[in-house]
């Protein structure tokens, strides 16, 4: 028997933390692609999954990624 996984409509880009729309709180999110959109797909115990638009230009959000440099110390 061959079991065939529904396909998701979207690519997996990276994981990162955001904040839960309701209660601000942190939570996991999956950066994903649909179409030439990218989103935050996240889940919060309390107020559940919830989607988040971050970027209507997915080239444009990947090519940014090039220019993001780990954080410095203040002096």
């Amino acid at each position: 028997m061959n079991f065939v996984r529904p396909s998701k409509g979207y690519s997996f880009y990276g994981q990162t933390t955001s904040l839960c729309e309701t209660c601000l709180r942190l939570v996991p999110a999956k950066i994903v692609i649909e179409g030439d959109d990218v989103f935050y797909l996240k889940r919060c115990g309390e107020h559940g999954a919830q989607k988040t638009l971050i970027a209507s230009d997915a080239a444009y959000y990947r090519s940014c990624k090039d220019f993001i440099k780990p954080g410095d110390l203040p002096l």
